[in-house]
Order: C-alpha cells, then structure tokens, then sequence
C-alpha cells in the first residue's frame, strides 16, 4: 500500500513535470518563431537600407559628376574660352554642354538656341545671346539645387533605415537572448522530467519485483500448506489405524468370554431341546424302554 502511495505521488509529479516540459518546449518554439521573424526583418531592413544608400550614393556621385561637368564644360563655353583653332574641341564641349541641360530639362526653344549662341565668340553675342546663356545657365544651377535636394531625402532616408536597421537588430538581439532562456528552461524542464519518468519507472520496476516476489511466495506458501495438509492427513489416518487398533484389540478382549459363554449356552440349549422319540424296532422293545430311561436321566441330569 504504501509503495502503491508513493507511485501515486511520483506518478502525478511526472505528470507535473511533462506538462511543465511541454509548456517549456511550447515558449521555446514561439521564441525561436520570434527569432526567425526578427531575423527576416532585421535582413529585409539591411537591403533596404543597402538600396536607399546605394541610391543616394548614385545621386551624389550625379551631382558631382554634373558639378564637375559643369566647371569644366558649361563654364569655359559661357565664357568663350576657346580659340577659333580649337573648334573641334569647342563643338564637343557644346554638344556636350546640350546634353546637360537636357537633364536639366529646359525648354526646347532654350535647348535650340544655345548652342548656336555659344559658337558665337564672346564680343559677337547680343543681349539675346546673353539671355540665352543666363537662362541656361540658371537651369544648370538648378538642376544642381534638384540634386541636392534629393541627395537630402536620400540621406534622411538612410538615416531613417539606419535607425530601422539599429531596431530591427536590438529586436533579433532581445529574441535570441528570449531563446536562449527559453532553451535554457526547457533544458532544465526535460532534465527535471527526465528525473521524475525514472523515479516512476524505478518504482514501477521495485512493484513488480515486490509482486513476483509475493507470487513466489504465496507459491511456497501454498506449497507448504498443501505438504502440511498432506501431513496433516497421514497423522489422521495414523491415528485412526491406531484407534481402530485399539478398539479391536479390547473387543477381542471383551469378546473372549462372551463367546465361551455363548458355546455353553448353545451347549446348553441343545442339552434341554427335545429330542423326537425314534420308533421302537418291533422286535427290540426292550431296548426302547432303555432309551427312554437313559432320556428322562440325563433330563435330569441337566436339569441338576
């Protein structure tokens, strides 16, 4: 009963302890869940962030290369720099200087009039020209301040992913280190059931061993009884051989003068029977008159 107690109570503290273990194992996986998503974020967060920096890397490598572009092709055109010997060289630098300010999007009217103002040397040009210039030339700068602009939401933009990327890091950092308690925990939670199944299998184990014991016990026992009744029944025959003996050896006792007396009786009641008179032989009568007083004597003498 007592064992029967005891397997009880480890029973329901394995019982305990499985559940414990499964709950453990239940958080360690929605950790590991956590850590996967944070993951994913924290990696989409980093592309994202090497895309809003490549562009903005794009757009400031733009602006200075159309700065530079600019000092070196626009400015020598605007101020007639080149000799009438170089006018090869000068007519790349204005079909080169057209294609900026067709980024810069200008007007086609200004697009058209420019580079028939810049073939013109600086003395030649009216005040036409010189609007033409001016007003190309305020395109350009323009188009630089677009840039610029740009190159500004593009930096805030990196620094806003920057931030993003930093959260999204601090997140998977708290995630991993939830996993790794949760680990920890359902470690310790398995180990713990670990021990409780084996304090229960050890009991269940010391049980049967108790019973098997007790079933060859009770064998023995049963064993014994069945030699002790066998004995038991040899000592009753014993003595019923014994009495039966006895009784017969008094009856044998008791009887011997009750048969001698029983003889005599018989004797005696044949001696006193009567005897049927046997018919005379005609010719012997006096013998039959001896018979009969030879009767009626020992009559008598019986009777005496």
């Amino acid at each position: 009963e007592r064992a029967a107690e005891q397997l009880a109570a480890a029973t329901s503290d394995e019982e305990a302890k499985r559940e414990a273990k499964g709950v453990a194992a239940s958080r360690n996986k929605s950790a590991d869940e956590m850590v996967t998503a944070s993951r994913q974020v924290m990696e989409s967060a980093r592309k994202k962030l090497e895309e809003v920096e490549s562009l903005a890397h794009i757009v400031s490598e733009a602006k200075v290369g159309f700065e530079k572009e600019i000092e070196e092709t626009w400015m020598p055109l605007k101020a007639g720099a080149f000799p009438p010997k170089e006018w090869r060289a000068r007519q790349k630098a204005i079909e080169h200087a057209s294609e900026l300010l067709t980024q810069a999007e200008i007007p086609a009217s200004l697009a058209a009039a420019v580079p028939l103002v810049l073939k013109e040397k600086l003395e030649s040009r009216t005040d036409f020209s010189a609007q033409v210039v001016e007003h190309a030339d305020i395109a350009l700068r323009e188009h630089v301040a677009s840039i610029a602009t740009q190159l500004e939401g593009h930096h805030a933009t990196v620094d806003s992913q920057t931030q993003a990327v930093a959260k999204a890091e601090g997140e998977l950092k708290a995630a991993e280190a939830e996993l790794a308690a949760t680990l920890n925990a359902q470690i310790e939670a398995e180990n713990t059931w670990v021990d409780s199944d084996s304090a229960v299998r050890d009991l269940k184990a010391a049980i049967g061993s108790f019973a098997e014991k007790s079933e060859q016990l009770d064998a023995e026992l049963t064993a014994s009884k069945i030699s002790l009744e066998e004995l038991q029944g040899l000592v009753g025959r014993f003595e019923g051989l014994r009495a039966s003996t006895e009784v017969q050896s008094m009856d044998a006792v008791a009887e011997e003068p009750k048969d001698v007396s029983a003889e005599a009786l018989a004797q005696k009641v044949e001696d006193v029977t009567p005897q049927a008179p046997a018919e005379p032989p005609v010719d012997a009568p006096s013998d039959s008159a001896e018979a009969e007083g030879g009767r009626a004597a020992s009559t008598e003498s019986s009777a005496a």
